[in-house]
């Protein structure tokens, strides 16, 4: 998706306007999740998912930590230029542990 709208436009000088340099651009956001993989369709002719269904799976939850402690929300920062990768804190290996709540 693209990024959100600049607080200057791009043709005045952060320099001179006070602003704040491109690059150094941030947005606090909030990520939520949707999974409920069984209400995605396949089709299996292709072997690829019925996009409709993706985008309308129900509301799921983030594992915040070794607790197991479910969150709707996640508070984020994104940065221009960098990508924004979130994970449970815990984990080793970095990934991301969600829960679908609907069964």
């Amino acid at each position: 998706m693209p990024y959100p709208t600049t607080p200057q436009p791009f043709n005045v000088s952060p320099a001179t306007s006070g602003g704040t340099d491109l690059l150094s651009q941030t947005w606090d956001v909030i990520v939520r999740i949707r999974y409920a993989p069984i209400q995605v369709t396949i089709f299996t002719e292709l072997n690829l998912p019925d996009y409709l269904t993706v985008l309308t799976q129900a509301d799921a939850e983030f594992i915040a930590g070794q607790s197991g402690t479910g969150v709707a929300t996640l508070p984020a920062v994104l940065t221009v230029n960098e990508l924004l990768t979130m994970h449970t804190d815990g984990d080793e290996e970095r990934r991301l542990w969600i829960r679908p709540l609907v069964f």
